[in-house]
């Protein structure tokens, strides 16, 4: 039986003349499946929900593959190999160094190779948690969160790598964004 496609530990694989309706064979550890290539139903078997899910969604992106692969099976000519799914994990953004300019600037690296001065001062405001940032000498107290993963400053007032990557300078940030 060819095996068209393997991903995340899913193999999936077509035998050659094999009965209606129009379908594939999943195999996930111990588990298997038969998948209506039409439906995505499961014919036979069973599967894990999380590998479940990665079947189906790689079979709704493949699913004119599919078909084809099912009409060479059932005139006996090789098959073609699908591309694997593919989930485009965003890689998490970390900052990587950083270093105080003139006022409440700060210039950050990122983890991706950019960088970017923020001015903090749109973030002060009058709640207990931003106010101590006015003072310079607090303002200067700000440390990198374990493995780039944040700043933070010692009342545990703290932005994310991820905000911080993509806030834009002239963005206006309103009080509840603040706190």
């Amino acid at each position: 039986m060819p095996e068209i496609s393997r991903f995340y530990g899913i193999i999936i694989r077509m035998f050659y003349n094999d009965h209606n309706p129009p379908h594939f064979h999943v195999i996930y550890q111990e588990d298997e499946a038969l998948v209506n290539i039409t439906t995505l139903d499961i014919l036979e078997g069973k599967l894990p929900k999380r590998a479940r899910t990665l079947v189906i969604e790689w079979a709704i992106e493949h699913r004119e593959e599919l078909m084809t692969n099912w009409q060479k099976a059932s005139e006996r000519e090789p098959l073609d190999k699908i591309k694997p799914l593919d989930l485009n994990f965003k890689i998490m953004i970390k900052i990587t160094d950083f270093k105080f300019e003139t006022g409440k600037k700060i210039h950050f690296q990122f983890s991706d190779g950019t960088e970017k001065t923020i001015d903090f001062k749109p973030f002060i405001g009058e709640d207990s948690l931003s106010k101590p940032l006015a003072d310079p000498t607090y303002f200067r107290k700000v440390k990198l969160i374990e493995n780039g993963r944040g700043v933070y400053w010692p009342n545990d007032f703290d932005f994310c790598p991820d905000f911080l990557h993509q806030y834009q300078v002239n963005e206006k940030v309103t009080m509840s964004e603040k706190i």
